[in-house]
C-alpha cells in the first residue's frame, strides 16, 4: 500500500532516477533532520554484489528477477550513507521518497562526512517546490 501512495507521489524529476543514478532523501530520526545519500545500482552491480556476497548462480538468477520486480515498482537499490551510517547501509527506497543530485553533490556530501552543504539542501529545496507547483500541488 506504501508503495502505491508513492507512486502517486513521484513527479517527472523522482521518475529520472534510474540505475546508476544518485539520490538523497531525509528522515526524521529523533530530533534529527538525517540526509542519507545513494547511488542506485545498475541491475548487472547489484547482482554482482550478491554474487561477492556469495550467492550461487540459482541465487543470482532470482535476484536478477527480483530486482527487475522491484525496479518496476519504484524501487532502488544501492549502498545508503548518512551521518548515522557512514559506511552504508544496503537497502531498496522508492523513488517518492527521494530527489535526484548529482555525482557532484554526492561526493561533496562524502567529503563532508555525509552532511549536505547549505547551498545543496537549499538548491534540492527550490526544485522540490517548483516541481510540485508543476504539478498542481
Amino acid at each position: 500500500m506504501q508503495d502505491l501512495i508513492n507512486d502517486m507521489m513521484v513527479t517527472p524529476e523522482q521518475a529520472k532516477i534510474t540505475p546508476g543514478s544518485y539520490f538523497a532523501r531525509w528522515e526524521n530520526i529523533g530530533d534529527q533532520n538525517v540526509f542519507i545519500f545513494c547511488k542506485s545500482l545498475t541491475l548487472d552491480e547489484a547482482v554482482a554484489e550478491e554474487v561477492s556476497a556469495g550467492a550461487d548462480p540459482h541465487e543470482a538468477a532470482y535476484y536478477r528477477r527480483q530486482y527487475t520486480d522491484k525496479f518496476g515498482r519504484g524501487l532502488r537499490y544501492g549502498n545508503h550513507f548518512s551521518v548515522i551510517t557512514p559506511d552504508g547501509e544496503w537497502g531498496s527506497t522508492h523513488i517518492g521518497t527521494c530527489w535526484p543530485i548529482t555525482e557532484e553533490d554526492f561526493n561533496e556530501a562524502k567529503a563532508n562526512g555525509w552532511t549536505p552543504s547549505e547551498v545543496m539542501v537549499d538548491r534540492m529545496s527550490r526544485e522540490i517546490v517548483e516541481s510540485m507547483k508543476e504539478m498542481g500541488r
